[in-house]
């Protein structure tokens, strides 16, 4: 007869001894990558990410604001922490994570487009939900049978895309992370002729719209100055979305007391765009030159209103 037939028992006990053991050591050594590589959230929560310039959003925030390229013209340090589909309630977290472990940026760049990404991408950034009590209870909350999964595994919380970003960038910076490519002619046909609207009430709307909200009374408690802005669409596309007004005044009633950049139609030559929604390492750099004539990053207290681009 087998051990297992013999002793079912105690094979069940030596199984889940090896299992529980091995996962604990492993998970270990790969918290250890996590919170030694340069990627910006691992920056982030082992307090080594200060910076004049501090920015937020989802892939429009990625892609607009180059930090290199900023850094270079205006002589600031710039931290870039927008992510791909990244929320506002994600941001929102990261941002109060933020402080807790840096001093307060000179200027906060929140691109506001972001109020209409969907939580989703909450679900990866399970690498990080032990450096922030904020993250886990959105996480526990968007995602209750995962959360329980990752206490019963704890290498449950690597098996996620953003763990391969974030070893690709133990030793190398990922703040030079822009697109290159150009927007494709059929995407460029299609964007004048197709019409769309973007659903200011949808759940993820009204979510991080109250979020954006809970960030202004933040910055206008802590005295951080904050910039809110809408980095540019391909022209033929911004100009098809229907309700594009109240998509500007739910913005504005979402931050009482502070003005909407609107540069959402800032850039007319399409050899400034990787696709529809992006702009591309062209773009940013031209968006840049834009943003620095207007005195977007001005830092000083006494600095003068911005000044917006027609």
């Amino acid at each position: 007869m087998s051990m297992l037939q013999q002793r079912p028992f105690r094979f069940v006990l030596l199984f889940m001894i090896v299992f529980f053991s091995g996962d604990r050591l492993f998970s270990r050594r790969l918290g250890n990558a996590v919170i030694s590589s340069e990627f910006r959230y691992s920056r982030l929560y082992r307090g080594a990410a200060t910076a004049d310039v501090l920015v937020l959003g989802d892939s429009r925030g990625v892609h607009s604001f180059f930090a290199p390229g900023i850094e270079q013209a205006t002589g600031l340090s710039v931290v870039n922490l927008s992510f791909n589909g990244m929320p506002m309630r994600g941001s929102e977290c990261l941002l109060l994570d933020y402080l807790e472990r840096h001093p307060a940026p000179k200027l906060v760049v929140i691109e506001v487009t972001s109020l209409r990404a969907s939580l989703d991408v909450i679900d990866d950034l399970r690498p990080y939900l032990k450096y922030s009590s904020r993250l886990r209870e959105l996480y526990s909350s968007l995602f209750p049978a995962s959360a329980y999964g990752l206490q019963v595994s704890h290498l449950y919380q690597y098996n996620c895309e953003m763990f391969y970003r974030i070893y690709y960038y133990i030793g190398r910076s990922d703040q030079s992370w822009i697109m290159t490519s150009r927007v494709k002619d059929d995407l460029l046909a299609s964007s004048e002729t197709q019409v769309t609207s973007i659903p200011l009430e949808s759940p993820e709307w009204r979510q991080n719209a109250a979020a954006l909200s809970r960030i202004c009374a933040t910055a206008q408690e802590r005295k951080i100055k904050l910039r809110l802005v809408i980095a540019p669409y391909l022209p033929s596309y911004r100009r098809n979305i229907q309700n594009w007004t109240e998509v500007l005044q739910s913005l504005s009633e979402s931050a009482p007391g502070f003005q909407i950049a609107d540069y959402s139609l800032a850039l007319s030559d399409i050899s400034d765009f990787a696709d529809r929604m992006h702009l591309n390492n062209r773009g940013a750099e031209t968006f840049r030159s834009i943003l620095e004539r207007d005195d977007f990053f001005a830092t000083k207290k006494d600095a003068p209103q911005l000044k917006l681009s027609k």
